[in-house]
């Protein structure tokens, strides 16, 4: 997809029933969602398993001057201990899928993290010879300092008990290689890429704005996991550090993203991996879910159910 002349290309570690519905968002219930069943199904809501469909992703961002890579979701051979398959020592072709998008590694100039979870900076590093180095060696990895900060003395919330082995083998050795960049909200990549704080689901999450040629793109991270939040927006996530914080943030962003007509790219849907939103009269509502398109790389996918 573009927005304006900048071409983003999703790049899926991987697609399939994640969590229980409950599991993730307590809140959900099923008179709620009944009315919503005809577009959850199968795409987003998987019958059989009764499992929310979801995805782990990344975006590629390639403008005139930059390669810009956001979030790099959990990444091959990290010991994520606990009973979550979903986390623990996967082995992923994600670099496969990576390379299909003829971008190298080495011409990555920025990797953004929107926070600092498991999932979100896992192929930030990758092994070689028994050693952590960073995947992307030329780029400067973009990270929030509030995130660090909390990550540090293990007070980040959600993830908190994995904050140790993801510090060592997926922040660590990006700073013994100086190639952190800790930032708050105002940072900013060129003319059109935007750091801004939106707190709640980490203590220092970020949200990046591009802007091109009068259009946006949000890249929310975690700030929505699944659609049917749109339609249910107080519904925040078990993992979110602050729910009532991340509900306002989220309930900003959609409100933002439809007033100006912002396309929403957050880190998990499945589907396209991008809406846009509309006011309803119920609040808001999801536009283009389901919409086919050649701009959106489909890469293959597999379930960790």
């Amino acid at each position: 997809m573009k927005i304006g002349s900048v071409k983003i290309t999703r790049v899926e570690e991987y697609r399939g029933p994640a969590f229980m519905p409950r599991d993730l968002l307590p809140d959900w219930s099923a008179e709620a969602v009944a009315p919503h069943l005809n577009w959850l199904e199968p795409r987003y809501l998987d019958r059989g398993t009764g499992r929310l469909v979801m995805s782990c992703h990344s975006w590629l961002v390639e403008t005139e001057h930059h390669k810009i890579l956001i979030d790099t979701c959990t990444g091959n051979h990290k010991q994520r201990p606990g009973g979550a398959p979903l986390f623990d020592m996967l082995d992923t072709p994600y670099m496969d899928r990576f390379a299909s998008t003829g971008v190298r590694p080495e011409e990555i100039d920025y990797v953004l993290c929107t926070h600092l979870h498991a999932d979100h900076v896992g192929w930030n590093t990758r092994l070689s010879s028994g050693r952590w180095v960073p995947t992307f060696p030329n780029a400067k990895y973009v990270m929030s300092k509030t995130d660090y900060d909390a990550l540090l003395v293990e007070g980040g919330g959600s993830f908190a008990a994995w904050g140790s082995l993801l510090y060592k083998d997926s922040i660590l050795p990006i700073v013994e290689s100086r190639q952190e960049l800790l930032v708050d909200g105002g940072f900013q990549i060129g003319d059109n890429l935007f750091a801004e704080d939106s707190p709640g689901h980490s203590p220092g999450h970020l949200l990046f704005a591009l802007r091109d040629d009068d259009q946006e793109g949000l890249f929310s991270g975690d700030i929505i996991h699944h659609p049917i939040q749109v339609y249910y927006p107080e519904w925040s996530s078990a993992f979110c550090f602050d729910a009532d914080q991340a509900t306002k943030t989220r309930k900003r962003v959609l409100e933002r993203a439809s007033d100006r007509g912002s396309v929403l790219l957050p880190a998990h849907f499945a589907g396209r991996g991008a809406c846009c939103v509309s006011h309803s009269a119920k609040g808001f509502a999801c536009i283009g879910l389901d919409e086919g398109s050649s701009t959106i790389t489909e890469p293959m996918h597999n379930s960790l159910a």
